[in-house]
């Protein structure tokens, strides 16, 4: 509707009356081509609105912007290594953040478990904001939001504190000269939508509509566990459904006087050592998935650039069938697959294979399977992966993976045979056009491209075009 692209590998269900459509490739992707390809419509977010939906008329004779190899074909080896690049570094991002903020031991230790096992039996009581909270005077800032940029740029490098409860209302970035710079305090909007309170851990300002608060014991300095807490507590009176721009909830003036519910130790006074056991412990627990997420992607790249290369070290068996049976697909050896095409006879079926749980039709007299060879199509295609292909007839071929017989050697089949995506020069005159050179491309850059020229004409042949790997 607003060209929002998203790429997706699992099922779903398309809601039309939602005004959303989907795009099905007319070549096989990986995982990390099917994101490059998406985030190559970004650009649509910018053209369309509720005023201007978008929609398959209106886009499908856009042109996007994507990577070439020096034979001007699009290049789907650097989509596969740039994106898997992005990934990794991304990943060594969060380990970073991780192990800076300690966030990467999740493992519970006797204190958590106890801080957790305790907790309903803590002792609680209320406190009046401007008996523990002081709100900080700040400079007013020469600038106006809209004039501000959305990310660093230039001097513009101190995050600005306004109303928006995105991005913790850090939104615009203003010069820091001049600034009234605060770290390690409580943000709250004046005059918002949604009066949610944040800890800012880092620097910034206030801009505008909104202010700062902090602990007013100067003898006790808070951490951001306790903050945290807080911040946590304070939402119970602020953050509610009944204040909005329509019904504000007021300045400080009016929170001062909230009244927020804490634990408190033998002395009735705010019990900050629980609040950090407490905090300290569900960090763990809501983080054990993210550090383990982190560590398995990061085992599967650390050390080895290609590491997605490599075949699965274990392979689904599927069972070979005497007899056909509806959703069953014929499988062929390659020579017999190739031997269809060349002998035109209906070769021998090896046996049969059910197919009928992978997201599409299928029939056995136009489709087949074999067994792929080699790592050259890596990483869609791997040795000794079981391949669904859908008989050639005719029609154009370009982008598509294909099984070819061919005259020239591919040391991956002993031989004529050889699965690659295809990709064809034209020569176009008036009236007619005829091919000048056939590129059959393999995926993996540690193997060279096999070249076919017009003079090749009649010593190739394309068998059939690949739909899925088993």
């Amino acid at each position: 509707m607003f060209g929002a692209a998203f790429y997706r590998q699992f099922p779903y269900k398309l809601v039309t009356h939602a005004r959303v459509f989907s795009l099905s490739p007319k070549v096989s992707l990986s995982r990390r081509q099917g994101l490059f390809f998406a985030n190559s419509l970004f650009f649509l977010r910018s053209l369309f609105g509720y005023e201007n939906m978008c929609s398959w008329e209106k886009i499908k004779g856009m042109y996007i912007s994507l990577p070439q190899n020096e034979n001007g074909v699009i290049d789907y080896s650097f989509m596969e290594s740039f994106v898997r690049e992005l990934e990794e570094s991304r990943l060594r991002e969060l380990e970073a953040y991780l192990s800076a903020t300690g966030l990467n031991d999740y493992h519970l230790s006797d204190s958590d478990h106890t801080a957790i096992n305790e907790f309903n039996k803590l002792h609680w009581g209320q406190f009046r904001m401007q008996d523990l909270f002081e709100r900080i005077e700040t400079k007013k800032l020469p600038y106006k939001a809209k004039d501000l940029p959305s990310a660093p740029q230039g001097n513009n490098i101190l995050p600005c504190l306004t109303s928006s409860f995105m991005n913790q209302g850090l939104n615009y970035y203003a010069p820091k000269t001049g600034a009234t710079i605060l770290s390690n305090v409580i943000s709250i909007p004046s005059n918002s939508d949604v009066y949610r309170a944040y800890y800012q851990s880092n620097d910034f300002t206030v801009l505008s509509d909104a202010y700062a608060i902090r602990w007013k014991d100067e003898n006790v300095r808070l951490n951001s566990k306790q903050y945290l807490f807080l911040v946590a507590s304070i939402n119970k009176v602020t953050d509610l459904p009944i204040f909005s721009y329509k019904n504000k909830l007021g300045g400080w003036n009016v929170v001062k006087n909230k009244h927020i519910t804490l634990p408190v130790n033998e002395s009735g006074q705010p019990d900050l050592q629980k609040m950090e056991a407490l905090v300290g412990a569900l960090q763990k627990i809501v983080i054990e998935d993210v550090a383990k997420y982190t560590e398995r992607n990061l085992e599967t790249t650390r050390g080895v650039v290609n590491k997605e290369m490599e075949p699965p070290a274990k392979k689904k068996v599927y069972p070979i069938f005497p007899n056909y049976r509806p959703g069953y697909i014929p499988i062929y050896s390659l020579r017999a697959a190739c031997g269809r095409f060349e002998n035109d006879e209906v070769p021998e079926v090896e046996g049969w294979i059910d197919a009928s749980r992978l997201g599409f039709s299928p029939d056995k007299d136009k489709h087949f399977i074999i067994y792929a060879k080699g790592d050259s199509m890596m990483p869609i295609i791997h040795d000794g992966d079981l391949c669904i292909f859908e008989w050639y007839k005719g029609g154009s071929r370009e982008g598509e993976i294909v099984l070819t017989q061919s005259s020239d050697y591919d040391p991956d089949y002993d031989g004529k045979y050889t699965i690659k995506r295809y990709h064809s020069e034209k020569l176009i005159s008036d009236d007619n056009w005829q091919h000048t050179k056939i590129h059959l491309l393999p995926l993996n850059p540690e193997y060279n491209p096999i070249e076919l020229t017009s003079d090749d004409e009649g010593e190739y042949r394309t068998v059939g075009v690949f739909k899925a790997v088993l």
